[in-house]
């Protein structure tokens, strides 16, 4: 199996637990937060969301600007498992469309 190919496998395989993860964030509790210093659970699943989008990008151009980095805001759990599932499976299509020599590409 070669990295593209694992990249592509495990996107497949971790997005429904992730999904999963997102969905059962309780919506009385989406302020949840462990300790004052801590993001809550939407903030944290708004990051994962927001990160996961710079995949396409990082594929396609071979960089990212980190600081253009786009969270959602004020979704309910399950728009936010929607979107992360979006975004996982536009990434894993931009690879599975790569050459070899352009996934080894810098």
């Amino acid at each position: 199996m070669t990295d593209r190919e694992l990249f592509i496998f495990t996107i497949a395989d971790e997005t429904p637990r992730f999904e999963k993860v997102f969905q059962a964030i309780p919506k009385e509790h989406r302020d949840y937060r462990p300790d004052p210093k801590s993001k809550t659970a939407m903030e944290l699943a708004a990051n994962m969301v927001g990160e996961a989008a710079t995949l396409s990008e990082l594929l396609q151009k071979g960089s990212f600007d980190f600081a253009l980095l786009k969270r959602p805001e004020d979704k309910e759990p399950e728009e936010i498992a929607k979107l992360f599932t979006e975004t996982l499976t536009e990434a894993r299509k931009n690879a599975s469309t790569m050459s070899d020599e352009d996934w080894r590409t810098e």
